[in-house]
């Protein structure tokens, strides 16, 4: 059996996901191919595609840690499929900073620094709070 028969043997196609059957690790389907461990979605993508594209991380569209199917793969880069993935959805509803202050309010305001959201108002308190500092010395 070649490499790839031996790959796509361990994969179960159905109509929406193609499934990866062998044992998972961390939710993800592995497989050694030439002494080398590799992710089984990336590896299906190379065997129907070719290369990966470069620099990017694969999305799985489906949701399904355990989907093999090309199909349902978008290279994205590493901050927007943390964005689009559980973590990202999470944060995206939070309306208020830890310390209570709403993000939306215009009042208070709220921004972006270096990808992160950041809350207005407790920014200008730690401005505060240091030009206070820096007086007293």
């Amino acid at each position: 059996m070649t490499p790839e028969e031996r790959f796509w043997s361990k994969v179960l196609v159905t109509e929406g996901c193609w499934w990866w059957l062998d044992k998972p690790h961390r939710g993800y389907g592995r497989f050694s191919l030439r002494g080398r461990v590799h992710r089984a979605h990336r590896l299906a993508w190379e065997l129907t595609f070719g290369a990966l594209p470069v620099e990017l991380v694969a999305d799985h569209l489906c949701e399904n840690k355990l989907c093999v199917f090309p199909m349902h793969l978008e290279f994205v880069p590493t901050a927007e499929n943390i964005r689009r993935g559980p973590a990202g959805r999470h944060n995206a509803l939070k309306t208020h900073c830890p310390h209570g202050h709403a993000y939306a309010d215009t009042a208070v305001g709220g921004y972006r620094k270096r990808g992160r959201r950041k809350c207005g108002e407790c920014e200008r308190i730690r401005a505060r709070a240091y030009q206070r500092r820096r007086r007293a010395h």
